[in-house]
């Protein structure tokens, strides 16, 4: 078990998802007994008083413990032409890992193909927005690429050997049922 493996054993609620995701992100603000989990951003050349406009941000997902920082993971432009933003490893992960979480609020809409139902999207104000464990910043990839699976409670754990410096991308296909044709699809 690695270290945020174990912070996040510690403070997660197994009732509550949306009581886990909070715990998680006061984290950044608050140390909790020998653990903290907290994000560095930088931005090299400024073209934006929004953060997220500028190509050059970068937000680093730091782990300390018992006073030992550790690089886990980095947000910044993708590898992949009109990515956007990506998460990237800071060390290394092996096979069956945990890497991250997938937090954040739930929203009470389902997916759906063909009657698709578009999320709302969040405004942000010239500032910084919740990246909670940056596990929602992963692009998407099938086949070979895929680096990271979903596990139980929305853990993200490594499908192969990861060194730090790769791309991390997870497969967003899933199938559904879809009401209009009444056949099952992937997308």
């Amino acid at each position: 078990m690695n270290v945020l493996e174990e912070i996040y054993n510690k403070v997660k609620d197994k009732e509550n998802f949306a009581v886990t995701s909070q715990r998680c992100a006061n984290l950044f603000e608050e140390r909790v007994t020998n653990f903290h989990v907290f994000i560095g951003a930088s931005i090299d050349c400024l073209t934006s008083y929004n953060p997220y406009d500028n190509e050059a941000l970068v937000i680093t997902l730091k782990v300390e413990k018992d006073g030992v920082v550790e690089n886990w993971l980095e947000m910044k432009k993708s590898s992949v032409e009109g990515g956007g933003f990506a998460v990237f490893a800071l060390r290394d992960f092996f096979p069956k890992e945990f890497i991250t979480v997938y937090l954040g609020e739930k929203i009470d809409y389902t997916y759906m193909y063909k009657d698709i139902i578009s999320l709302p999207k969040i405004s942000i104000n010239n500032g910084f927005h919740e990246e909670y464990w940056l596990g929602h910043r992963m692009n998407h990839c099938s086949g070979r690429k895929k680096y990271v699976e979903t596990r139980g409670n929305h853990v993200l754990c490594a499908t192969k050997k990861i060194k730090a410096g790769d791309e991390l991308f997870g497969d967003y296909n899933r199938d559904c049922f879809c009401s209009v044709c009444k056949n099952m699809n992937s997308f």
